[in-house]
């Protein structure tokens, strides 16, 4: 699918600027496959990296980098206030409610710069109340959690030249590129701390993108993601948890990305269970005697 038809699927992302910004990255996203192939082809002819092809395709790929994130933190921050509004709204009494209702209706007001957009902007709050609505965007949020993750620990290393969630951490070789012998898009090495490291090329970060409009039934259930989420951490962006199913049966060595999605369990190629039947959660840290390699990703 192309990178704009994925993104304007995407609930509150089909906004009218909110979608000049998605083909906006879609273009450059399909510039930079062209100048990649023509990247690699080069470099096999000359059997040697053309520094001037590789200079420019690496300064569009960091700039295209920066954009997708902009557009992606944007997009979650509104779809986040729709989600806690939609809880606000399910909490107080009749008046209380009335009351929450005209306050949030002044804010958004007063955020808005031009009188003719409040209504525009009032009608997705008052979606608020549809569960449909708010279930797809719960269901959004959580299938572009490790992209939009992926791409934060690329422009963090990039951008800001820093570890990832280190506190300003220097990262090493900040912004240096390597050449991606299987499609020519540039790559990157992230340190992520705690003697971690990553790669990441352009071309992954897209595709990654493009994933997200399947069906995705490794989503931890909401309930059981906010168990996970007030657990320590044992690798960059992974729990390494116990998970309790409906039929009372435990699986161990369950590794968990960003609180949201089962990325792998220990000594099973797949996924030996249903993820939406897990009803319980507990922290299963590995011993020193095993290996895990984190895969946050």
């Amino acid at each position: 699918m192309q990178l704009q038809e994925v993104l304007c699927g995407l609930p509150l992302l089909d906004e009218v600027f909110l979608g000049m910004q998605a083909m906006n990255v879609h273009v450059v996203d399909a510039y930079l496959e062209q100048l990649e192939a023509e990247l690699l082809q080069e470099y096999i002819e000359r059997e040697r990296t053309p520094f001037e092809s590789a200079v420019f395709v690496s300064a569009l790929s960091q700039m295209w980098v920066f954009a997708i994130y902009e557009l992606l933190r944007t997009w979650r921050q509104r779809l986040r206030e729709v989600l806690r509004w939609a809880e606000t709204l399910s909490e107080p009494g009749d008046d209380e409610r009335e009351a929450a209702v005209a306050a949030k209706r002044e804010e958004i007001e007063r955020r808005t710069s031009e009188a003719r957009d409040v209504d525009v902007r009032w009608q997705v709050f008052e979606r608020a109340e549809d569960p449909h609505f708010v279930e797809a965007l719960q269901s959004a949020l959580n299938r572009t959690e490790l992209a939009f993750r992926a791409v934060e620990a690329v422009r963090m290393t990039l951008a800001k030249h820093e570890v990832p969630r280190q506190d300003g951490v220097n990262a090493g070789a900040a912004g240096y590129g390597r050449i991606d012998m299987e499609d020519g898009s540039i790559c990157w090495q992230l340190d992520l701390g705690r003697d971690e490291v990553t790669v990441f090329s352009r071309r992954a970060l897209a595709d990654a993108l493009r994933r997200v409009s399947r069906p995705n039934d490794r989503i931890l259930p909401v309930p059981i993601q906010e168990q996970v989420a007030r657990m320590d951490r044992q690798n960059y962006g992974v729990n390494r948890v116990a998970v309790v199913l409906d039929s009372g049966n435990e699986q161990e060595g369950v590794r968990v990305a960003w609180s949201t999605e089962v990325v792998g369990v220990d000594g099973h190629e797949g996924i030996p269970f249903e993820v939406a039947r897990i009803v319980d959660v507990r922290p299963d840290p590995a011993r020193e005697d095993e290996y895990d390699d984190g895969a946050p990703f």
